[in-house]
């Protein structure tokens, strides 16, 4: 499934059940050419989840050492934080195509 800014591609047999209301399901994430100020929007829908309520990063390629994904529950917003291995925002435009990061989406 592609948005405008990121592409999300589930992973087979990524998806599991906890208890009768958490879910875990798996998706290979690609972002855009043009990092947006605050991050990608992620809706819950996009991963097959009602309520996202948090994301963890599995793996990424080597293009992606060094930045990890963050996930702002407040905006619904998929961050990119790095720079030279401190935790800060990726700059604006900044061209982040080539990374590829497998996320875990926990939610209902």
């Amino acid at each position: 499934m592609a948005t405008d800014l990121i592409t999300t591609t589930r992973v087979p047999d990524g998806e599991d059940v906890l208890g009768s209301h958490q879910r875990l399901t798996t998706w290979d994430v690609v972002p855009s050419d043009s990092y947006p100020t605050g991050g990608y929007t992620i809706t819950p829908s996009e991963v097959g989840l009602k309520v996202v309520r948090a994301i963890l990063m599995g793996s990424s390629n080597t293009a992606a050492n060094g930045y990890i994904p963050w996930y702002n529950s407040e905006t619904g917003k998929l961050m990119l934080l790095g720079q030279g291995g401190s935790l800060v925002e990726v700059t604006a435009n900044t061209n982040v195509s080539t990374f590829s990061y497998r996320l875990l989406f926990i939610g209902e």
